[in-house]
């Protein structure tokens, strides 16, 4: 809901461990979804949609491309739903009453030395379920009508801006900035859950090759701050986490038949210590329309035991926590074979995967 498709300019799904230049999370995979760019986006574009069961949205993009060197891209859009269904009749709304409002702007420099770019994205939901006859004003806390609903209000900020030293592509030295703010105020029944949370982030990557292209390094050095608090009716879990790190990683080429990737990560937590991440990946295409790919590897992160499990709130069960909590880790294998073919001018592809993760660690709800 908070990432608009009209805006969506494509989404990149990678399975199994990822890259410790994307941090010591990403221990089963990742999706990145990346938005229209300002170089890119149409310089105003319309996206109207409404069906038969009271769903209405609008999204406006409009870019403009000031110079060669400069362009900026401006997003608004909302999303209603306030008819009330119920089809089988059983006096419960078949979708939630929802008000969604998402606004975001992005500014792209380019030139010879320098690429950067600058986002801001602001984003409002007031969402209400359960029965029909629910009414907030008079059933909040009661046994009336059974009910929830929520108010969240997200902001988010994100820079980065990668420098070609010497005038050679292959030797830059990047920088990523981003910052989240993230309101949550909710009620489940006779539930009440209030979140909210802080989270700053700061990359820096250095990258060069070795004598040729075929050996490229790239080094670096991490920063974050979370400042998470939760409450859930008598439940409260607070919690700053303070995480610098740096990392290394070697890449080797040959002939687009073979790549190794091979990395480490060394970060120190506030709470948890040293941690150690080492992951690798090994990509093996004997043909132009075959891959194969193995890849191995440590992961971790904390888990927000309330947040990630707030859906089982809605069947008014209790959740309690029995025991202090520790960071969750693990190991991930995995391999893969893809291979493309082409049928009457038609392309295709025909995957296998195959992958296990191994927790040393874990959370169970």
């Amino acid at each position: 809901e908070f990432i608009p498709a009209a805006w969506m300019n494509k989404i990149a799904v990678s399975k199994g461990i990822s890259s410790v230049k994307n941090g010591y999370e990403g221990l089963t995979g990742a999706v990145n979804i990346e938005n229209k760019q300002p170089f890119e986006a149409e310089k105003f574009g319309v996206d109207l949609f409404f069906n038969h069961q009271g769903r209405s949205e609008l999204f406006l993009t409009s870019g403009q491309q000031i110079s060669k060197k400069f362009a900026n891209a401006s997003f608004i859009g909302a999303s209603f739903n306030k008819a009330k269904f119920d089809a089988n009749q059983d006096g419960f709304l078949d979708n939630p009453l929802t008000t969604l409002i998402n606004i975001m702007d992005k500014i792209d420099v380019r030139n010879e030395k320098l690429e950067s770019q600058i986002s801001i994205k602001y984003a409002y939901e007031n969402r209400t379920g359960g029965q029909t006859n629910f009414n907030k004003s008079t059933d909040y806390n009661t046994l009336n009508h059974y009910g929830f609903g929520s108010e969240t209000n997200r902001l988010e900020f994100a820079a980065k801006s990668g420098f070609f030293l010497h005038g050679n592509e292959a030797q830059s030295l990047g920088i990523q900035v981003s910052g989240v703010y993230h309101n949550m105020d909710a009620f489940y029944g006779l539930h009440n859950y209030l979140g909210k949370e802080y989270n700053a982030n700061l990359n820096l990557i250095y990258q060069n090759i070795i004598k040729n292209t075929n050996h490229k390094i790239a080094v670096g050095s991490s920063f974050m701050i979370d400042d998470l608090s939760e409450q859930l009716d008598s439940i409260v879990l607070k919690r700053t986490e303070i995480v610098p790190g740096i990392f290394g990683e070697y890449t080797y080429a040959f002939l687009e038949k073979i790549t190794l990737l091979a990395g480490i990560r060394l970060d120190y937590h506030n709470q948890y210590g040293i941690q150690f991440t080492p992951r690798v990946h090994f990509r093996y295409s004997p043909t132009e329309n075959t891959a194969i790919r193995i890849n191995a590897g440590r992961g971790w992160r904390v888990s927000n035991p309330i947040a990630e499990n707030i859906s089982l709130l809605v069947s008014s069960r209790n959740l309690n926590i029995l025991e202090s909590l520790d960071k969750e880790s693990g190991w991930n294998y995995g391999i893969s074979f893809l291979q493309s073919f082409e049928i009457r001018k038609k392309t295709g592809s025909f995957a296998l995967d195959f992958f296990r993760t191994d927790f040393t660690s874990q959370v169970i709800v």
